[in-house]
């Protein structure tokens, strides 16, 4: 698998497995899957405090790891910390013992990396959580620091101030460019590294959907599949989406490869963007996947992709303004998605 550098050399595989899709309470299942995934080749792996038990079962899958002669050092942990579902902002003890709880469910010293997602900057101090996150990386609990949604205006005075923040984790595909706007620049500037997420637009952009009737806003799916039906009409609507996928395929038939690979390899060719986070339902998946790195688009295809998207009407904005619209549909999706989870 290709890898890129973070600013302090560290290398980071280019695909990194979400966790959304892999349900701690599987037990057994889950683990296996996991092995599975490595045992095709991957290397990172994408956690949060806001995915009931997947913490805890990525620590008994670095040791099943280990135990089956892998390299456990050679595992990428990337985790989420999401603590605003309230109204306050946690105290400085409080985020210490959410990252001792993710060092002990991990079965590591230090977390590679922890980012702080976080939804209501309205709440008064609220960047102490992250000061608090850089101080507790001082003390060797953390390697680096990042962030996840947060638009160029939030993220910019972090950085002038100096606040070691070293990724930026936003939605980012054919379907919502919004990070090109701003965000991308920002971070080359400040060798920030940029990670997508939603590569797919929640599977819109797979075979699956090719010449598939509009299931609507309220369609079939969880909230987050409803999440990015909505922002496929922010994009332009489901005319618009078929014709991009009529477009990916037709790419994707002649070069022998697929819908998922084309859309993959166009992202991973935008300037700035250093990784993708991508699921896989099953381990088998994953060298379909890894293919993307077999793929090099030539500018005819990349002219193509192009003219199938010139007619977006948006997204509009930076990025995560739509989904922070406290009256706006994603805003509401998201935060049910949030709370449910937490509640499990």
């Amino acid at each position: 698998m290709d890898t890129i550098e973070m600013a302090d050399g560290t290398p980071i595989p280019r695909l990194i497995l979400g966790g959304w899709q892999t349900r701690a309470g599987d037990g057994e299942t889950a683990l296996a899957h996991l092995l599975g995934c490595a045992e095709a080749g991957m290397r990172a792996f994408e956690t949060a405090d806001a995915y009931p038990g997947h913490e805890a079962l990525l620590g008994r899958f670095r040791a099943a790891w280990a135990a089956r002669g892998g390299d456990p050092e050679a595992l990428r942990f990337h985790t989420r910390y999401s603590p605003d579902l309230s109204d306050d902002r946690p105290s400085a003890k409080q985020v210490t013992a959410a990252i001792d709880r993710a060092l002990e469910e991990l079965g590591v010293d230090h977390l590679d990396l922890l980012q702080l997602q976080w939804w209501r900057f309205d709440v008064p101090g609220w960047s102490q959580t992250l000061e608090q996150m850089a101080k507790l990386a001082a003390e060797g609990k953390i390697d680096r620091i990042g962030v996840t949604n947060f638009g160029p205006d939030t993220l910019a005075p972090l950085l002038e101030v100096g606040l070691p923040i070293a990724s930026s984790q936003v939605q980012y595909s054919l379907i919502d460019t919004r990070p090109e706007k701003s965000l991308a620049a920002l971070c080359q500037r400040h060798s920030v590294v940029l990670f997508a997420y939603g590569p797919l637009a929640g599977g819109f952009l797979t075979e699956r959907w090719l010449g598939r009737p509009d299931p609507g806003p309220g369609g079939e799916g969880d909230d987050f599949s409803r999440e990015y039906r909505f922002m496929i009409e922010a994009f332009g609507g489901w005319a618009l989406h078929q014709g991009l996928l009529g477009v990916l395929d037709e790419i994707a038939r002649r070069r022998g490869f697929s819908i998922v690979q084309v859309a993959l390899r166009w992202l991973l060719d935008r300037p700035g963007l250093s990784a993708a986070l991508v699921g896989a339902s099953s381990s088998s998946r994953i060298g379909d996947l890894l293919r993307v790195f077999d793929l090099i688009l030539d500018h005819a295809e990349q002219a193509a992709i192009e003219a199938a998207t010139a007619r977006r009407r948006g997204p509009e904005g930076e990025v995560s303004e739509l989904e922070r619209d406290p009256d706006g549909p994603f805003h509401r999706l998201i935060q049910q998605s949030l709370a449910a989870k937490a509640a499990t």
